[in-house]
């Protein structure tokens, strides 16, 4: 009777410290702004009326990228997109499995952005969101459990298990608490509505699709910051093995698997310089288990180029590239299309076939210099190119650089802020013009 008692004492505490945990949550977690989609997302999929028969998982590049309500008219079938922001290899294991507990899955996409193989060993995380996304809305489990333990070192349990420990401070700011009650009580957000996921640049579709309708404007791609070239030794251990669970968890399971890369802008691939050395990573991993890969960064430029109006950024296609790129890889997945038809052999080969061109503009600050440093993207020779800088400020300052340096510094005074516009030349032809602003705080 003694252990009975004490099983009875701790399961009615834990009952307790979960009903208190739920309410403090309630009253300090903001998951009302408008980008949370992860929480209409898991609602979704945990309330699926009809079995999913095909699961989309991965980062921001998935969600932005597969558009469900394309692929069930072609494929005639159930599909659903269980992509989040950053979201690891662990985090799709564990969505995976959460799918798997009620549907019999017949296909999952597993959406590997080379960005996310290059994220740190999960002990050694500092930043936590792009877990919490998952774990906040995922039901109590063992696998839930599973996968906070191995998520994060042990200094981060606490606030894994007790979402409402990360907003400790907010409980004595009464104003802050009663606004996120309010706007929980809401029925939009009680209803799990798309219009609180609502904007002007974008919106949640459904199953998962967010739709952006920001698009880069032709010849207009610039970044503040560089693109780290791709070190096989930045590829964390937990990536791979997180890769072979995943693999092994859909073989025990009869699920088919499929590892995809969506398109991106050649501007940011080619400025990578060795993109072909991930998709060996990828290959090598795979290899001897039956798994298929399929990068369509490789992808002719008959069946889908780098227009720029495909996509929203340095990153993500847009809401036209995502319908169109859906379609597509809908119509190869289908047999419709080829492999050696759509497909170059290597990321190599397919730059060795592209017309010369400026990609864009690497534009970087340094504030406490005061420094901007401006380089052009391209695959033709640098004597080629020819680009005009005008600081658009007081003074209208007008720089000219011509074929003699791949880059540009500029200097500007303290206080000074403004606005940059390069404009770039191959051969004599305007290619691009860009806008950056610097000095801003």
């Amino acid at each position: 009777m003694g252990k009975i008692k004490v099983f009875i004492c701790l399961l009615s505490f834990g009952i307790v410290f979960f009903i208190w945990g739920k309410i403090f949550s309630y009253m300090v977690v903001d998951d009302t702004v408008w980008y949370s989609t992860s929480r209409i997302m898991m609602h979704e999929l945990y309330t699926q009326e009809s079995n999913i028969d095909v699961l989309f998982v991965g980062s921001s590049h998935c969600y932005r990228s597969f558009v469900p309500e394309i692929a069930d008219k072609l494929w005639q079938k159930n599909t659903f997109n269980a992509g989040t922001s950053s979201q690891d290899l662990d985090g799709s294991l564990a969505v995976i499995k959460e799918a798997a507990k009620k549907n019999k899955i017949e296909h999952v996409y597993l959406e590997i952005y080379y960005g996310i193989a290059m994220h740190p060993a999960y002990k050694k995380r500092t930043e936590m969101t792009s877990t919490y996304l998952l774990s906040d809305y995922m039901k109590p489990s063992l696998n839930k459990l599973d996968y906070l333990l191995h998520a994060s070192s042990k200094e981060y349990y606490v606030n894994s298990f007790i979402p409402a420990r990360r907003y400790w401070e907010s409980f004595s700011d009464l104003n802050y608490m009663k606004n996120i009650i309010q706007r929980k009580n809401t029925k939009i957000y009680r209803e799990y509505k798309y219009d609180f996921v609502t904007t002007e640049k974008e919106y949640y579709a459904e199953k998962g699709y967010v739709a952006s309708n920001e698009k880069v404007e032709k010849g207009t791609y610039w970044t503040g910051q560089d693109f780290a070239p791709i070190k096989e030794e930045n590829i964390s251990t937990d990536w791979r093995k997180s890769l072979q669970k995943i693999i092994k968890f859909c073989q025990e399971h009869d699920i088919e698997l499929t590892l995809i890369s969506s398109p991106m802008p050649d501007f940011r691939l080619y400025r990578l310089g060795n993109y072909d050395d991930y998709i060996q990573v990828v290959n090598d991993i795979i290899q001897g288990t039956g798994v298929k890969y399929y990068d369509f960064n490789l992808c002719r430029e008959n069946y889908f180029s780098g227009e720029e109006l495909l996509f929203m950024d340095t990153d993500h296609l847009s809401k036209t590239g995502a319908e169109k790129f859906t379609t597509l890889f809908s119509e190869f997945c289908m047999g419709d299309i080829p492999k050696e038809e759509l497909f170059y052999d290597s990321y190599e080969e397919k730059v060795k076939n592209m017309p010369f061109k400026i990609f864009g503009f690497v534009v970087t600050e340094s504030k406490e210099e005061h420094l901007i440093t401006i380089e052009p993207v391209t695959n033709a020779e640098i004597r080629r190119v020819a680009y005009f800088i005008s600081k658009i400020s007081d003074d209208q300052k007008v720089y000219k650089r011509k074929g003699s340096s791949p880059e540009c510094n500029i200097f500007y005074t303290e206080g000074e802020k403004g606005i940059l516009k390069v404009t770039g030349f191959l051969d004599g032809r305007k290619m691009n013009e860009v806008t950056a602003q610097y000095g801003q705080e």
